[in-house]
């Protein structure tokens, strides 16, 4: 039971940064990004590391939010999907 919860938040911490930021560029950007190829460009181009870093911030309330109903495990989980975005926006960042 306790990897089902940590594997729960693992993929909770990791796809909804990336979804948060979507909704983003879509907000910021209707007309302008469509598609899946555009999707795959703004995933490899320098412009997509600063909307991910603000995106990750969206993690912090449901991490907070599991602490406080006592799901740690899906709170690790979140806190290892956060650090894999992270690796991600350094990659990113240095390469």
């Amino acid at each position: 039971m306790k990897n089902k919860g940590l594997l729960y938040g693992i993929i909770s911490g990791a796809l909804l940064p990336v979804i948060f930021s979507y909704l983003l560029i879509e907000a910021n950007y209707p007309n302008q990004f469509f598609g899946l190829s555009a999707i795959k460009q703004l995933w490899t181009s320098s412009v997509y590391g600063p909307i991910l870093r603000l995106s990750v911030l969206i993690n912090l309330p449901l991490f907070l939010i599991l602490l406080k109903f006592n799901k740690d495990y899906v709170a690790r989980g979140v806190l290892f999907g956060t650090m894999i975005i992270g690796i991600y926006i350094i990659i990113l960042h240095f390469v």
